[in-house]
């Protein structure tokens, strides 16, 4: 390691930040004992580190956030979860708002409930706007855990019983609602998936993403792109600084700051863009000191500022990619460029090509293991998908901001033919479902955790820059070696659930055969599914339920994955055809149950009478439903009553290996 990147590890802010960050990931899962564990492992290691004078600020940050992320999980968290089943008067302020109609909404708002401060889901029989402040009286229950409601610190929810009232008055959040619905209507005006792009880079909203616009980014690795982080608020303060000139370090530091908190503000205040601006005005503070900013010093410190005070952030995925992106594209990409150099850089545009991919390719490798774990799989596409779209990107950015916040006449054009061609190169990238390669091994995840690790030895530690670089080139080939074979020769069953209806997905390398059960075609849960898992044929569909309206769903999603056979009710499809819908001729006759591997597979409503080896049931009964299947799988969110054995595919991950 050479003297300056020696010197920059050494810096209170990267121990601490470092420390900090592995110690909440390392709680943020774990039980209580093994928690009190680290605790006193933490401790041991900070009393060592000081004795020996090495490391202590790395043990102290260990320390710090063991004890940040338990006391939040088993005090603060618990305390919430405590008031789950129980009535509450509350007075809430709504900070967002997902769903609304002319009945019903739902969305995020900060209350005080029994003394305790809370970000809670909303939801409830009225009508409810960003910035609106409500008296109601709540009954609590916990939320959907996952990670994106755990990293945001939401752990139980509020339907509304009574509404008792509601002030809608000027406020920021309002003003910047109205913004970005603004910017919304004037981006529909480009229409198609030009639209929903524009919506999802400049302003992080993928709600409206078509399922073959999903494929098409994650196939293409380039998540990132979509999700509002450093580059958008970087390439914003560059051209904020192109319009309005040199006006001296001090004058331009201070407008970058009020410029990084208006984005965040627009952005969401997400994670990501939270660490984005906390960064930049970490970095524009040093320019106000006349200090040398150093990118590895302002990461570290910023996600210090935010872990020690909201500890559940360390587990948001975006943040993780983000954090590792910066790292892998700003400090390790540069260091790997510079390590070998070739005639042909002599030349401007070859050396800015290998430059860019060396960036993508350390951005891509350092946020593997969050791609492995949280979008399980990771996309060989990425780096020539990155280089050709990130021109495309620096261009839509700056004239999607411009025109989002102006409306100028005219600006819609370029922005339209810009985004064209980003839509193109994304499609193109997109369609190559070998080059997804989904990673459903655990031995995969744990491969893709060294590979970042080995690359920044063998940066870093010049000395030794041979044995790990060969040892970083071999996990990689692991990590291929494991994959690929996993795909090729997986033979199993997995389940899925919208909360009324359920599909089972019979794997078989990458093709695969769906039975539906119930009237939905359980079309956002199943297209999820079958996209993650990399599969580019459907052998056969058999719904012996399915409604006109699931149909419709299901015709999206054969569009991008084709289904050689389809097996529908009559009913379903008498109805489509006078609907208009004339390519149905081919359709079979749908069988409530079938033969799979051997074992027979029912498809069929909860109370029905079946001696199926595996019954997937729809819909639900108050009571324990009777079922003489041998294995019995419920869809329906509302089933809590199971008989023995019994399983709710909503609730519980289930697969059946059929090996």
């Amino acid at each position: 390691m050479d003297r300056n990147t020696s010197a920059l590890m050494r810096l209170p802010a990267v121990g601490l930040g470092i420390g900090v960050t592995v110690g909440c990931l390392c709680a943020c899962n774990a039980e209580i004992f093994a928690c009190v564990t680290g605790l006193v492992i933490a401790a041991g290691l900070l009393i060592a580190a000081v004795l020996r004078r090495k490391m202590q600020f790395y043990a102290a940050g260990l320390l710090a956030g063991i004890v940040s992320m338990t006391v939040c999980r088993f005090g603060y968290f618990a305390s919430l979860e405590r008031l789950a089943g129980t009535d509450i008067s509350a007075d809430c302020h709504v900070v967002s708002v997902g769903y609304s109609n002319e009945r019903w909404s739902a969305g995020r708002a900060f209350c005080i409930l029994d003394g305790i401060p809370a970000l809670i889901d909303i939801s409830g029989d009225a009508v409810l706007q960003t910035g609106d402040s409500i008296s109601a009286e709540l009954h609590i229950e916990k939320a959907e855990r996952n990670i994106f409601t755990f990293s945001d610190g939401v752990v139980i929810s509020g339907e509304i019983n009574r509404l008792d009232s509601r002030s809608s008055g000027a406020s920021l959040l309002r003003l910047l609602e109205t913004l970005r619905n603004t910017a919304v209507r004037r981006f529909e005006i480009i229409g198609g998936d030009e639209a929903e792009l524009c919506k999802g880079l400049i302003l992080g909203m993928k709600s409206g993403f078509s399922m073959r616009l999903k494929r098409d980014v994650l196939y293409s690795g380039v998540n990132y792109m979509t999700a509002v982080s450093g580059a958008h608020i970087t390439i914003f303060l560059a051209l904020l600084s192109c319009l309005i000139g040199k006006r001296g370090r001090r004058k331009d530091a201070w407008l970058s700051i009020a410029a990084a908190v208006l984005m965040m503000a627009m952005f969401g205040f997400t994670a990501s863009v939270v660490r984005s601006g906390i960064m930049m005005i970490i970095m524009q503070m040093g320019a106000l000191n006349l200090r040398k900013n150093e990118t590895i010093n302002s990461l570290c410190a910023t996600l210090l500022i935010m872990e020690l005070f909201t500890p559940f952030a360390a587990a948001d995925p975006g943040l993780q990619m983000s954090a590792l992106g910066v790292f892998g594209a700003a400090v390790a990409g540069p260091q790997l460029n510079r390590l070998k150099k070739f005639r042909w850089e002599r030349h401007m545009v070859p050396a800015k090509i290998k430059e860019a991919a060396v960036l993508s390719f350390c951005a891509m490798v350092c946020v593997l293991p969050v791609s492995v774990s949280t979008f399980g799989g990771f996309s060989l596409a990425e780096i020539p998908a990155s280089v050709a779209l990130t021109p495309f990107f620096c261009a839509a950015l700056p004239l999607g901001v411009i025109y989002a916040v102006s409306g100028i006449p005219g600006l819609d054009i370029p922005l339209k033919a810009v985004m064209v061609c980003f839509r193109a190169i994304l499609g193109f990238f997109g369609g190559m479902t070998e080059a997804w390669l989904p990673c459903d091994d655990n031995a995969i995840t744990i491969a893709a955790l060294l590979a970042p690790v080995l690359l920044s030895l063998a940066i870093f530690l010049s000395d030794h820059y041979k044995a790990a670089f060969s040892a970083f080139v071999l996990d990689i080939i692991l990590v291929l070696c494991l994959c690929i074979p996993n795909i090729s020769l997986r033979q199993r069953i997995d389940f899925v659930s919208d909360g009324s209806s359920g599909a089972a997905v019979i794997y078989s390398g990458r093709s695969a055969a769906v039975l539906i059960s119930g009237k939905s075609a359980c079309a956002k849960p199943l297209s999820e599914l079958l996209i993650k898992q990399g599969i580019s044929s459907i052998q056969l569909v058999n719904a012996p339920q399915l409604e006109l309206s699931g149909l419709l769903q299901l015709r999206e999603l054969t569009g991008i994955i084709p289904a050689d056979t389809l097996m529908l009710p009559a009913e379903c499809t008498e109805t489509a055809r006078g609907a208009g819908i004339d390519d149905l001729e081919n359709a079979l006759p749908a069988l409530e149950m079938m033969e799979v591997n051997g074992s027979t597979f029912a498809c069929v409503q909860v109370g029905s009478d079946t001696d199926a080896d595996i019954a997937l049931y729809y819909g639900y009964k108050r009571s324990v439903p009777q079922t003489n299947a041998r294995l019995a799988l419920f869809a329906s969110s509302r089933q809590n009553e199971l008989p023995d054995g019994g399983i709710n595919i909503h609730d519980d991950d289930v697969r059946i290996e059929l090996n």
